[in-house]
């Protein structure tokens, strides 16, 4: 039986068939053998008509396919359905791989086909060439990352090491002369100053990175402008007038308050810095009601939103420079002038809290930066108590630490402060201090340590030693953050660096609420 019934003659249909060359075309009979070949064909696959006429389908097969049963899949749909695609390797006379887009048709027959008809297509060429383009674009990424990298870790060892070079000035001309009272204090402000900025340097680091441990609590929106004032007149330079104009009702959001703060004084002080021959800046809250996502420049889930702008009239940002406000070290401020890492504080500050920043400016017309935060309609407003002032209030604190360094000046602040203190290395050393002490009052410790046991698994196992035992938890750098983990309603936190008094503050106030 004919495979192919034609009106036309079968050595023109051949000829036509042979000048196709970017093709191998070729029929099988009823059990996948090749009946016919075309010079495509020959080119493709290496193998001269005589020789391959009367070879089974499944020669043209890798071993693993062909152990598979692949070449019977293929031909067993192509039966079932009329027609079957697949794309995969193939091998060529000399062994040879090459990837093949391959197209098999059932041919004639009534109850069965008679045949298949085979087109395939080489793609080796396209695959190499996409591979090549796909490691070239991998390559250009890895370039990227690493200049960015580079603007990253060059940014911030400039800045450390000016703020160390302060530091230890200051501390080497207090050596030469420990006992000058009128110059140490000065040195020793000095020298905390220095150490402050390079804490706030790490803060707007682990901020952009989404790593900022915060301790948000519920305020509301006016109120915590209000709180914020002072300080943001203070960035503010003379020629330059602030104006806050909050909505009569906003709402509450729940943020960390000192780090809203640093937000604010960051977008106010570039605020300032773009208009250096004066002008006005406006602080804004307005509530916003997000219906959907689209069409709005925050693509914000639905939902009720407190957006807080700083509005200036300074020169304004070109739309590439806007585009990039956000990266960290990126700056267009002199050298000294800025570390570049405000405005990815901000962006950071933003999205550890649910919300979003928006920027939108114009060359000769001004900025408005926008943050947007979800407002908390349905908890009540807390607050936290004034801290306590620095005394000598005893008690016995167990100091959990894995970095000596930090245990021991730690231990020796405490015990200037009139603690008796106990400490360990970690979690299971404390917990063998905890069974042989019980008169130990406050659980202190970090909470990301070596051994397998966290602070909080430790503060855990603790209560169960100790029931009234109270806790405090401490940390630089948190893989998890406390409200993420669900533990920042159950153990109190304080952020690495910390000054003594936050300390002390924190401690007083545990003790006096117990």
């Amino acid at each position: 039986m004919p495979l192919v019934a034609a009106a036309v003659d079968p050595s023109a249909l051949g000829l036509l068939l042979d000048g196709i060359l970017d093709h191998a075309i070729f029929l099988l009979d009823a059990d996948g053998r090749v009946a016919s070949w075309n010079a495509g064909a020959e080119r493709v696959v290496g193998y001269a008509r005589e020789e391959v006429l009367g070879r089974p389908y499944a020669a043209f097969y890798p071993s693993e396919d062909r152990a598979a049963g692949e070449p019977e899949r293929v031909l067993d749909n192509a039966a079932r359905s009329g027609r079957f695609e697949r794309e995969g390797w193939c091998l060529r006379r000399d062994g040879s791989r090459f990837w093949a887009c391959t197209s098999v048709h059932a041919v004639g027959g009534d109850a069965a086909p008679a045949g298949f008809a085979v087109l395939a297509r080489d793609k080796t060429e396209r695959i190499a060439a996409q591979a090549e383009l796909d490691n070239a674009r991998a390559a250009q990424a890895q370039v990227q990352r690493m200049e960015a990298l580079g603007r990253l870790t060059g940014g911030v060892a400039h800045d450390f090491n000016n703020l160390l070079t302060v530091v230890m000035s200051c501390l080497d001309q207090i050596e030469t002369a420990p006992d000058d009272a009128m110059r140490n204090p000065r040195l020793i402000d000095t020298a905390q100053r220095a150490a402050q900025r390079g804490a706030m340097l790490v803060r707007q680091l682990l901020a952009f990175s989404r790593n900022q441990p915060l301790a948000p609590q519920v305020h509301e929106v006016n109120a915590l402008l209000r709180g914020c004032e002072p300080a943001l007149r203070r960035v503010v330079g003379d020629p330059v007038t602030l104006n806050f104009a909050p909505a009569q009702t906003v709402g509450c959001v729940n943020v960390d308050a000192e780090q809203f703060e640093a937000a604010l004084t960051h977008l106010v002080a570039n605020a300032s810095d773009a208009m250096p021959g004066g002008g006005s800046i406006d602080v804004l809250a307005v509530r916003v009601d997000v219906t959907a996502a689209a069409n709005q420049p925050f693509n914000l889930a639905p939902g009720a939103y407190a957006a807080i702008s700083v509005r200036d009239d300074g020169v304004g940002m070109a739309p590439d420079v806007a585009d990039r406000a956000c990266e960290p070290f990126f700056t267009t401020k002199d050298v000294g002038r800025g570390t570049g890492l405000g405005l990815s504080q901000v962006y950071g500050f933003a999205a550890q809290s649910r919300g979003a920043v928006h920027i939108a400016s114009e060359v000769g017309r001004g900025t408005t930066v926008t943050i947007c935060l979800p407002l908390e309609e349905s908890l009540g407003i807390t607050r936290e108590e004034p801290a306590a002032v620095p005394g000598r209030h005893m008690g016995t604190v167990l100091l959990v630490e894995d970095d000596e360094n930090v245990r021991r000046s730690t231990a020796d602040a405490l015990r200037e402060l009139g603690y008796t203190v106990l400490t360990a290395s970690d979690g299971p050393r404390a917990l063998a201090v905890l069974r042989n002490e019980r008169d130990v009052e406050v659980l202190f410790s970090d909470v990301v340590m070596p051994g397998g046991m966290s602070g909080v698994d430790l503060a855990h196992a603790a209560r169960r030693v100790l029931p009234d035992l109270r806790v405090l938890l401490a940390s630089g750098h948190l893989r998890n953050t406390p409200t993420r983990d669900g533990w920042a309603t159950e153990f109190p936190f304080l952020a690495k660096p910390y000054r003594l008094v936050e300390l002390s503050n924190r401690l007083q106030n545990l003790l006096r609420r117990h």
